[in-house]
């Protein structure tokens, strides 16, 4: 699992780059791919479960924006304080998966998730 450094402004737009390597490093082209964002129960935000990376390529950025990084006052919404006294955020988790074809071997799985934070914003509903 990845951790992002970088942080979501809530309802803001936020890219995900998403390099696609083997187990020995190697880069590779996904034959397919796909996405799903979730909260860390599991539950999918804004209907984003299976959304398709139309021909991929070896890095992608994957957008979201709006819906996708709101926090709302729903369960998945569950604020935890950082240290320092800095604002509270939500983690969302963002899982690609698909298949590769690597020499004679085709239609191997991969999956690659990466969690990144979300920074609640004074006055967001």
């Amino acid at each position: 699992m990845e951790y992002l450094d970088k942080i979501a402004d809530e309802e803001g737009t936020f890219g995900i780059e998403v390099e696609f390597r083997d187990r020995d490093g190697n880069a590779f082209t996904p034959v397919t791919a796909t996405w799903r964002l979730t909260d860390l129960e599991g539950r999918v935000i804004n209907s984003r479960s299976a959304v398709v990376i139309a021909g991929p390529s070896a890095t992608e950025t994957i957008v979201l924006s709006a819906l996708d990084l709101a926090i709302g006052t729903d369960a998945s919404a569950a604020l935890s304080e950082s240290e320092g006294g800095n604002p509270p955020y939500v983690e969302r988790e963002l899982l690609v998966r698909g298949t590769y074809d690597v020499y004679s071997d085709t239609g191997l799985p991969f999956r690659q998730a990466i969690r990144f934070k979300i920074r609640n914003l004074a006055g967001v509903t």
